[in-house]
């Protein structure tokens, strides 16, 4: 049996049609709980559909003393990175459309480069 090459071009894009196209792009946190991230105009992906690295989970260390001296000491948690907030914007991996529907990773935050990034708190 011969296949022309249009046929070809039919089965492929079939095929990219029911199976997703994986990439990058690019989206901002339009809420928190639930957690969901809104990817251009028409998109906005829930929390069911969203992998989260560590780089976008708040972490937090509690310090405790044991000495006795406790004036100006720390007793609050340190904060080493900050949970997502609304208009943090993220990094997604879309993974191509399974049989669960298309999952996305949130790879990190980014923001507009400076080339330094100041703290307050300490």
């Amino acid at each position: 049996m011969f296949t022309t090459v249009e046929q070809v071009k039919k089965i492929i894009t079939n095929f990219l049609n029911n199976t997703g196209r994986g990439g990058f792009m690019t989206g901002v946190v339009s809420s928190i709980s639930p957690l969901k991230i809104k990817a251009g105009a028409r998109l906005e992906i829930p929390e069911e559909n969203l992998y989260i690295t560590d780089n976008c989970i708040g972490l937090v260390i509690n310090l405790r003393h044991k000495h006795n001296y406790s004036e100006g000491a720390l007793n609050d948690g340190v904060v080493l990175r900050e949970a997502l907030q609304v208009g943090d914007g993220v990094l997604l991996l879309c993974r191509p459309r399974t049989v669960d529907g298309t999952k996305y990773i949130v790879l990190d935050r980014i923001q507009p480069y400076k080339s330094v990034r100041e703290v307050d708190g300490l």
